[in-house]
């Protein structure tokens, strides 16, 4: 391997990247090496949706020092150049994609780490390539989808349309960080005002690939098997997009693996607590603890992991409520509890129910200024709505709610 650049600089990142073209498609990525690391097996690092290449400045700073490094934008991919549709290809595509970077790039072995979307690739490369890694890196990843993420996923890929996306900008970026939970993780709510703001200035490629990765998500079936690779898979306590007891299923796969739980953070804690992963990933690849103060491992992770319900429901009065949809189905029932996330509804068991609603729902109450909108779900006559909050004004809504229902 070639690598451009031995030091960190600005100029790296103001550049015209490198590129490689494979299978008809283009490559673009940034590489960087100190002379006394050229033997050593590069860490590749693949972002997430929206990740673009300066945004691993501090990365490379961090793991530089130590370890070549190649930051890779994938067709579709915030900071590749290729102009041509990447929804024609799937997640195993991205994999041999990366497989022939790494031929052409003449790398025996790599170091490879996913953040969110890139997290998935960086699994299916595993599943496809295992013998090109030295180790993996998972942070944010699951393989299951549960339903509210499906139907979040469907109506973020509706919504992500030009003239469309100004409506979406800050549901999405309350599904990436948890609100409810800023206190705890230090997050700065203008950092999430920030993001708001950047979701309504996307470009039409932007949306576009937005919706085709939502797609890939929501229509293939991810395979499934042991693999013996050295593997870090991390989450934090307060992810409620990718949430930490679907990282843990993740881990399973690994018998070779760490599973790390970062106590003080949610989906997006690499951007919130950048040095607290740089740490961690570097105790991983240098083989040394990942304990350390705001991170836990092993049992004590999968413990914190399988508490599922990170904010308490109020029990409220048994107040009567109707849930509904815009094809005029209507079910009624008693509300049982109640917070920001969403609300148990006890429905008439000679229903004999079992349901997962497709879309948005809504929740009424004659005793309630306006709905709530959400996922529905229903099981064994109760049903369960995670709220869809589509706006911050949401938060004045639902404490108006919460004064009159219990």
């Amino acid at each position: 391997m070639n690598y451009r650049y031995e030091k960190l600089s600005v100029d790296a990142f103001r550049s015209e990247s490198e590129s490689i073209e494979s299978r008809g498609w283009q490559i673009n990525y940034l590489s960087f090496c100190l002379p006394q690391n050229k033997h050593k097996a590069p860490l590749v690092l693949i972002g997430g949706a929206f990740q673009v290449f300066h945004s691993f400045v501090g990365d490379v700073k961090a793991y530089l020092p130590e370890f070549p490094v190649i930051i890779v934008a994938l067709p579709g991919q915030s900071s590749n150049q290729d102009e041509k549709d990447a929804s024609v290809l799937s997640l195993s595509d991205y994999a041999d994609l990366l497989a022939d970077f790494c031929t052409q790039n003449k790398l025996k072995k790599i170091q490879l780490a996913g953040f969110s979307f890139g997290s998935l690739i960086a699994y299916h490369f595993s599943y496809k390539y295992e013998r090109l890694l030295e180790s993996v890196i998972l942070v944010g990843c699951s393989i299951e989808m549960r339903h509210g993420l499906r139907q979040l996923l469907k109506t973020g890929a509706e919504q992500m349309q030009p003239l469309l996306s100004e409506k979406i900008g800050d549901a999405i970026a309350q599904t990436l960080f948890n609100v409810d939970f800023h206190e705890k993780t230090g997050l700065s709510l203008k950092l999430v005002d920030r993001l708001a703001d950047s979701v309504k200035k996307l470009s039409h490629k932007d949306l576009a690939d937005y919706r085709a990765n939502s797609h890939r998500l929501l229509n293939e079936n991810v395979p499934k098997r042991q693999m013996e690779v050295k593997a870090l898979i991390m989450t934090a306590r307060y992810d409620h997009f990718i949430q930490p007891h679907e990282s843990l299923a993740v881990s399973k796969l690994f018998p070779n693996g760490t599973f790390a739980l970062i106590e003080n953070g949610d989906h997006l804690v690499p951007l919130t607590s950048p040095k607290l992963v740089y740490r961690s990933i570097l105790a991983f690849l240098r083989d040394t603890s990942i304990v350390s103060d705001g991170v836990v491992v092993g049992t004590q992770a999968k413990k914190v992991s399988l508490r599922r319900r990170k904010l308490e429901r109020i029990l409220t009065r048994p107040l009567k409520v109707q849930i509904s949809n815009v094809f005029g189905i209507k079910i009624e029932g008693i509300l049982q509890d109640l917070n920001s996330q969403g609300a148990a509804i006890q429905l008439d068991p000679a229903l004999n129910l079992d349901l997962e609603g497709e879309g948005i729902w809504q929740l009424e109450c004659d005793e309630w200024e306006s709905p709530l909108r959400g996922y529905l779900e229903v099981k064994a006559s109760r049903a369960s709505m995670i709220f869809y909050r589509d706006s911050f004004q949401f938060y004045d809504h639902i404490n108006a709610i919460m004064k009159v229902a219990v």
